[in-house]
């Protein structure tokens, strides 16, 4: 048991995790010479995917509070941030090192490409303040800056739906997961204010 308590608390090991999906995609472009198109796609993927589960995680606790993983998964929601914006970061890099000057300065004019700079932008400032010194040096302007996220994700899934061409799966399964998280979200914040309210 107390292995099986270390294993899931260890917060090393946890990151190891979260960056075996980065792992995998680096083997399969460098070692099994997978078309760098895949890497680029998954790297971008993952992304959203770590922040939709981040945002999931307040309403799953609200819903289910009590239980111990209940607490565990509070404790790792930033995590869930950082990983997101990590590989959002290998995603951008990818890009940046396969575009030529011209097109890195094009993309600065192009709409599809302002959309996913402006989202990288807001991640790099929530990420760079990801961490307990930034909280307490911030104070209650930490948790407006962590707020952006409902402006970030957004742009993000924006630039992913033009870059892609509006591609319907795409739309549904991502789009359709952040709006679901959204009223979730809204309801639980709205049952709550009723119950403390009395």
């Amino acid at each position: 048991m107390r292995l099986l308590g270390w294993l899931l608390n260890s917060v090393w090991l946890f990151w190891g995790a979260l960056c075996i999906p980065l792992g995998v995609l680096i083997a399969d472009k460098f070692v099994n010479g997978a078309p760098g198109g895949r890497f680029f796609y998954w790297t971008g993927a993952l992304s959203v995917i770590f922040v939709l589960i981040t945002l999931s995680v307040t309403p799953l606790t609200r819903i289910f509070r009590t239980g111990a993983w209940s607490l565990w998964l509070t404790k790792r929601r930033r995590y869930f941030g950082v990983a997101g914006f990590a590989y959002a970061a290998a995603h951008t890099l990818y890009w940046l090192q396969q575009a030529g000057m011209e097109k890195i300065l094009h993309s600065f004019v192009d709409l599809t490409l302002v959309l996913g700079w402006l989202g990288f932008a807001v991640f790099t400032a929530m990420a760079m303040t990801s961490n307990d010194y930034s909280v307490r040096r911030l104070g209650r302007t930490w948790k407006t800056l962590q707020s952006w996220i409902y402006l970030a994700m957004p742009l993000a899934l924006l630039h992913w739906f033009a870059a892609e061409g509006f591609k319907r799966d795409t739309i549904y399964i991502y789009g359709g997961a952040f709006a679901i998280l959204m009223v979730i979200r809204v309801l639980v914040r709205r049952r709550s204010t009723e119950t403390e309210g009395g």
